[in-house]
């Protein structure tokens, strides 16, 4: 399978970023979608089978994100307020507690840090996911405090059902070791198994808008209540599907829900108490500038990502920044020049593309807020 190693380092600028790359060698995800490929046998999260050969790193596949960074200080930006909900932090086994309450299921998933099932609660059958982190396995200090922030960061996005657009979770069981969330279940795949199965052909504009303005409007309310998700990629993103839904028809727009928040960070609420975040964090493809060039960056970097997001869907699955190596896609990222070509946008109108290029502006003060999103249409 192919991964990403992660850094050990607070990579500050592009030249130290050379220098580790060159001294600290990644492998890169490459992998070169063919029809063969795509009809052949994948698993629940639709990872390509090993076997398969890497020809194309600029075509859209799964890659683990780069989280380097030190966990936010208490303090940084005030204290993170305690979120509504149910929230089990006690002495005891947890995880015999979770036992009790819900019926666990299959594995669905897995992730970075922990594994997925299904759950139900025994006491009214609803349907649930559960992820289970055992924080005593992980060896890195910044892996256990990222996966000790992560149910705590993704209450507050969801605001308490407020943002439908986010998985909410529902109860938190954690002890010295396990940490336990209980979320929503989604019915269906991500948008990266939803684009995958075109087989290149790209997503039809109008479907396309809806699905960037649902991003935009789970991203904004995230921004509102001081959560940056910055891992904002299709991967991250769920169809929620009924059985009589008609997203698998090829001009309709699924459901989609914004997920896993492992990369998060709270900036504090308000936007007189708003901080920053830094560090090198985000998946290589998707990440804004601001982060690959160091220094403290806001949450205009969801919406950055969010326009690549919108770039693979009409383009069917075609990446704007790419690279045969890590640093080259960070320097085409850095580079910017966003291009559109005709033979994979003949199609896609001027409103979409406008609207592209303004997500994806490297001038961070006239890149448009993921609220300033929601008010341009296209499609």
């Amino acid at each position: 399978m192919y991964y990403w190693e992660y850094f050990n380092v607070h990579i500050k600028n592009m030249a130290a970023l050379v220098v580790v790359l060159n001294w600290h060698p990644i492998r890169f995800a490459r992998t070169h979608l063919t029809q063969a490929q795509l009809s052949g046998r994948t698993g629940r999260t639709g990872a390509l089978e090993p076997t398969q050969s890497p020809r194309d790193p600029n075509i859209l596949r799964r890659a683990a994100p780069l989280n380097r960074r030190l966990p936010q200080a208490a303090g940084t930006h005030g204290t993170i307020p305690k979120p509504t909900g149910r929230d089990d932090e006690e002495t005891g086994s947890m995880s015999e507690q979770l036992g009790r309450e819900y019926e666990i299921g299959e594995e669905i998933g897995r992730g970075r840090f922990g594994v997925v099932r299904r759950c139900a609660s025994r006491a009214t059958g609803e349907p649930f996911a559960v992820k289970s982190v055992d924080r005593s396995a992980l060896a890195d200090d910044l892996d256990r405090a990222l996966a000790g922030l992560e149910p705590k960061l993704a209450r507050l996005a969801g605001a308490g059902g407020a943002n439908p657009g986010v998985v909410q979770v529902r109860a938190v069981f954690e002890d010295e070791a396990w940490t336990h969330t209980v979320m929503d279940l989604c019915t269906g795949p991500d948008l990266l198994d939803w684009v995958r199965l075109r087989r290149g052909a790209p997503v039809p504009e109008p479907a396309a808008a809806r699905v960037v303005a649902q991003l935009a409007e789970a991203l904004a309310g995230c921004h509102r209540a001081g959560v940056v998700h910055r891992d904002v990629k299709p991967d991250n993103v769920l169809l929620d599907l009924d059985d009589d839904d008609p997203a698998g028809e090829e001009d309709a727009a699924p459901r989609v829900r914004l997920a896993d928040f492992g990369s998060a960070s709270w900036l504090g609420a308000g936007a007189g108490g708003r901080g920053a975040a830094e560090g090198l964090v985000g998946t290589p493809h998707y990440v804004a500038p601001e982060v690959v060039a160091g220094g403290e960056y806001g949450e205009k970097v969801d919406v950055w990502s969010a326009g690549v997001v919108a770039y693979a869907l009409l383009s069917g699955g075609a990446l704007p920044f790419g690279g045969e190596t890590p640093a080259e896609v960070f320097a085409a990222v850095l580079r910017g020049g966003l291009r559109f070509p005709p033979a994979l946008f003949a199609g896609v109108s001027p409103a979409a593309k406008d609207l592209m290029r303004r997500m994806m502006c490297r001038d961070v003060s006239r890149r448009l807020s993921a609220e300033q999103v929601l008010r341009k249409s296209f499609g």
